[in-house]
């Protein structure tokens, strides 16, 4: 095993199983960034029913608002989450093999 300045060089599979493991952190990083970008009261319904994993009502009492509201907020709150990512790739595909699309 060589040392470079006290690191190694990574085998190509090692490279690879890097490669898709910064690859799967992506979209994560992405929602985090989205979720930044919400107003506090979107960003509080999101935080405690989607992360924290509480229930609808049991978020809409700790907020203090009606349950219905919560869920509109909460609804509307995700759909811009998705608008902000951008349309999801199919199922198994691989978005570095798309073909790239001229303008």
């Amino acid at each position: 095993m060589e040392r470079l300045a006290g690191r190694r060089e990574l085998a190509p599979d090692e490279v690879g199983e890097l490669i898709d493991r910064i690859d799967a952190e992506r979209p994560g990083r992405a929602l985090v960034t989205g979720v930044t970008t919400l107003r506090a009261a979107d960003r509080a319904v999101v935080e405690l029913v989607d992360l924290a994993g509480l229930q609808p009502k049991e978020a809409a009492q700790v907020l203090g608002v009606a349950p219905g509201t919560l869920r509109m907020r909460l609804m509307r709150a995700r759909a811009r989450l998705r608008k902000a990512a951008g349309p999801a790739p199919a199922h198994g595909t691989d978005p570095a093999s798309e073909p790239e699309v001229k303008t």
